[in-house]
């Protein structure tokens, strides 16, 4: 039953589906209703809320109506009591929603075209319950298995505008002629791999975020003796499946086992690929520079080692670089 006088709803929803946003937008309140319309893939006190009380808003919508919370068929039905009775405008809500028995059927079937439309537009889902951190998100509990100071180091994803900031010295970098063949033909795509080899090459490198982007961006910088600086950029993020990416130029990349082991952090890859529009399309193991796997070891004092090799089943070792870094701390970044 509806309590007398005004109340306060703040209807939480998908605004990127077309059939939320259409439906949304469109409620006719009746005069005993303020409502606010909050959309879910924004940053907003309700969201936490809504997150920390174990709401999956890829299975529904809620309604906050003064401090209650309604989910799914439940906050439809409560939206369909308090909405305008006349018009066509609110024909859905007293056909489908205004009583229980009939939320319980129709809402999971608006659930199902909402999936559909969304799949359609190739528009991920909201994940509102998945840890924003996405190294959170590929270990699990393994995550407080890693050392402290890992733990500490990658806590917080950087923000747009700023970047977080590591340098230092890249002790050994070799490479075989065929990891040399390998970066010469890949220069095409954007230098994602070093032909240099050498000894204690200083390096920098940045992790970073770019508007209207998914994943954190990692720009290695090399210093190298009497070269114009070598930069190589990828970045790390989660697919619309749960894979963990490692992307790079011209729609190439690579899927990564993300594990710890002896409190290090390990990342190996699994399948290079090529991505054409929306499908991720394998590449032989042959044609690609080998297997990586990256180690990322903390020694203590602030500082730590970044390792990469690249082997390949029948050419062996392609790529190695070891280094020592440091934390720099964070800087503005455009």
């Amino acid at each position: 039953m509806i309590k007398s006088g005004k109340e306060n709803i703040e209807l939480v929803y998908d605004d990127q589906c077309p059939v939320c946003r259409t439906y949304c937008k469109n409620i006719k309140a009746d005069d005993t209703v303020n409502l606010t319309l909050i959309d879910a893939r924004l940053d907003s006190e309700i969201m936490d809320k809504v997150t920390s009380q174990g709401f999956d808003l890829d299975k529904g919508m809620v309604a906050n109506i003064d401090g209650a919370m309604y989910f799914g068929s439940d906050a439809m039905r409560e939206i369909a009591l308090r909405s305008q009775r006349k018009g066509w405008l609110a024909l859905p809500n007293r056909l489908f929603f205004n009583t229980k028995f009939k939320a319980n059927i129709f809402y999971p079937l608006g659930k199902v075209i909402r999936n559909f439309i969304l799949r359609l537009l190739d528009i991920d889902d909201i994940h509102n319950l998945k840890p924003k951190n996405t190294l959170k998100s590929q270990l699990g509990d393994d995550w407080h298995k890693l050392n402290p100071n890992i733990q500490k180091r990658f806590e917080k994803e950087p923000v747009i505008g700023n970047a977080t900031i590591y340098e230092g010295v890249m002790q050994i970098m070799r490479r075989s002629f065929m990891g040399w063949l390998f970066a010469s033909l890949t220069r095409i795509i954007g230098n994602p791999l070093s032909s240099y080899q050498g000894e204690n090459v200083p390096m920098e490198v940045a992790l970073f975020k770019k508007p209207n982007r998914e994943g954190v961006y990692w720009q290695r910088t090399y210093f190298i003796p009497n070269k114009n600086p070598y930069v190589v950029v990828s970045s790390k993020q989660e697919s619309k499946a749960g894979e963990m990416l490692e992307c790079v130029g011209g729609g190439f990349g690579m899927k990564l086992h993300v594990y710890e082991e002896n409190q290090e952090l390990h990342f190996k890859s699994y399948r290079y690929f090529w991505k054409f529009l929306k499908y991720k399309i394998p590449l032989p193991h042959w044609l690609t520079p080998g297997k990586t796997h990256v180690i990322h070891a903390d020694l203590g004092n602030g500082e730590f080692t970044y390792t990469i090799t690249m082997t390949h089943k029948q050419l062996g070792e392609t790529f190695y670089q070891h280094g020592v870094f440091h934390s720099k701390g964070d800087v503005t970044w455009n």
